[in-house]
């Protein structure tokens, strides 16, 4: 597979899912994942996977603030590498969905670069410290991306690697549901 480097590492994004290896694909897109979304959202399929190498250290990125998305999605995150403190590991605030649902859409009508999603800059009154979701290689996390969440910094000499897929029906679900 061929990706893109970017600020803290490389990537591969795909929204053609069957272009993926058969053991990458039936990692993330099987009939137990579709039936779990599918119990929140009808209609759900796997939209978009991305896999990530995350080895930079010296830069923090949009994703590695305190944030929720700015478009709705389930989403499934798979341990490529043991991932513990060091490593970058994918913290959350339980039940922080319900307050950035009614945020998330407030924003149906701005334009995407527009809609302010950071906790600690643009809502620092609902800042929570996150728990940090570390786990051995093959675990697998499942998550609304409405709640708040971030993508922890590596530190030297250690690495995240992952791969994640976004399950959602349509735009109009992201952004209104």
């Amino acid at each position: 597979l061929e990706g893109r480097e970017f600020e803290r590492g490389a990537a591969y994004r795909t929204s053609n899912i069957r272009e993926l290896p058969e053991s990458i694909f039936h990692l993330v897109y099987n009939e137990d994942i579709k039936n779990i979304f599918g119990k929140l959202a009808n209609n759900i399929q796997c939209q978009e996977i991305f896999i990530t190498h995350e080895y930079k250290t010296d830069v923090l990125t949009r994703p590695n603030q305190l944030h929720f998305d700015r478009l709705r999605s389930l989403k499934v995150m798979v341990y490529i590498t043991d991932v513990n403190e060091r490593c970058g590991p994918l913290s959350m605030v339980p039940k922080s969905h319900k307050k950035s649902c009614l945020l998330r859409r407030q924003f149906v009508n701005m334009p995407y670069e527009n809609r302010l999603n950071i906790v600690e800059k643009h809502y620092p009154h609902l800042y929570e410290e996150p728990k940090k979701i570390c786990g051995g290689k093959g675990t697998v996390i499942f998550f609304d991306s409405d709640v708040f969440h971030l993508g922890g910094k590596n530190e030297q000499d250690h690495e995240r690697k992952i791969i994640r897929s976004h399950w959602y029906p349509d735009s109009q679900w992201r952004s209104n549901s």
